[in-house]
This record gives structure tokens, sequence and C-alpha cells, in this order.
């Protein structure tokens, strides 16, 4: 099962198997990915099956996403290997294979139980 892997700007790591044939990201409450980030849009983007691909669009949002450091604009199909930022956050699929290298390795991998399909990432704490 391809899991999603959500890093934010600390180096935290939250992994979402991909259960859904349709995921939304944003900040709003309702979002199946809320991030909470201000530079994430209410509703923002949404990921969604389609005869077995998997596809990333923007929906509402307004500070953009970019694929690979490109600006996305529409939907874009999501393959191992891509790195999406939605905001603060680093968007990529583990699965079986290695994690990219060219966009860097992450350093840790918890996440919640992997019966969940909704994940909320809080704003980072300060200490």
């Amino acid at each position: 099962m391809r899991k999603l892997v959500i890093e934010d700007d600390e180096g935290k790591q939250t992994i979402v198997p991909l259960v859904r044939d349709e995921i939304t990201i944003g900040r709003l409450d309702g979002n199946t990915i809320r991030l909470t980030e201000r530079n994430v849009s209410r509703n923002h983007a949404r990921l969604m099956r389609d005869n077995g691909s998997l596809f990333f669009e923007n929906t509402e949002a307004r500070y953009g996403s970019k694929k690979n450091g490109e600006a996305v604009l529409g939907r874009v199909q999501f393959t191992s290997g891509d790195v999406f930022v939605v905001g603060d956050y680093r968007l990529y699929l583990q699965a079986d294979e290695a994690i990219p290298q060219q966009y860097g390795s992450p350093s840790t991998s918890a996440g919640p139980d992997p019966s969940e399909a909704t994940a909320v990432i809080p704003i980072s704490q300060v200490n």
C-alpha cells in the first residue's frame, strides 16, 4: 500500500496511508488532511485515484503548490519520486522503494495508526 509522507519545515514526519480514492488537503476543519500553517489555503488541494494512477490537484490554493520545484497548474500526476510543496510542507509517496535522494532523506518515520485515513498536522509549538 502506498503511503503519503508529510514533512514539516522542522523535519517532523507524518505518514498517512492512501486508503481513500479522494483525499482533501487544507487548513479548514473537514479536510481529510489538515495542515494548520497559515500559508496553506483553507481548501488547498486534493489527491485522487483515477484508473490506478494518483493525481494532485490544486483546488482553492491561494498560495499555490509546487511539484519538484515547478508551480502546479491544475491536475498533475503524483508518482514515486515526486515531491510536492504545500505551504511549508513537503509531500511525497512512500512505498517499498527508497525515498527520493535528490530532494533529501527524511530522518524519522513516525505517524498515525495505519488504519486511520485522516491526519491533522499542528502548528509548530515554540518551546
